[in-house]
């Protein structure tokens, strides 16, 4: 809203790019863990039906989901709000992975992969969302006098 406020471009495009991002998680991983089919932790044989645990899809959406949300806060808060943003998303994220590999519910490498696997994810829709006030900018500069 204060992008639609302050005139910029595009100002709802965020909120449909984040909804389509949580979206395109299962399209990621639910492929990959049936390609690999990799046993959990525990031994246990796969039944019908499972896909296996590599990469972990708990990880992959805890890590996108709170990763979108700093990038869409960044955009609106302070200088000084961006690294708390970042740096809260990253420790959220690593509590997660931690949490899932202690209770032998993860290999490492799930929890890792899927960390690989949001980054890009994450940088890809960094590069992609238009900073705030570019519409504004561009809108003001190519006006005719």
């Amino acid at each position: 809203w204060r992008g639609r406020r302050a005139g910029a471009g595009r100002w709802w495009l965020p909120l449909p790019v984040a909804a389509l991002t949580a979206g395109l998680i299962p399209l990621l991983v639910v492929p990959a863990k049936s390609a690999f089919a990799r046993p959990g932790p525990l031994g246990e044989a796969l039944t019908a039906g499972q896909w296996g645990w590599y990469p972990s899809g708990h990880t992959a959406t805890a890590t996108i989901s709170y990763g979108v949300a700093a990038l869409l806060l960044a955009r609106v808060a302070g200088p000084r709000a961006v690294r708390g943003l970042a740096a809260g998303a990253v420790l959220l994220s690593l509590g997660v992975g931690a949490g899932l590999v202690w209770s032998d519910f993860h290999w490492l490498l799930d929890v890792v992969a899927s960390w690989c696997l949001a980054v890009l994810v994450l940088w890809s829709l960094a590069r992609w969302l238009p900073r705030p006030g570019a519409g504004r900018r561009q809108a003001s500069g190519s006006s005719l006098r």
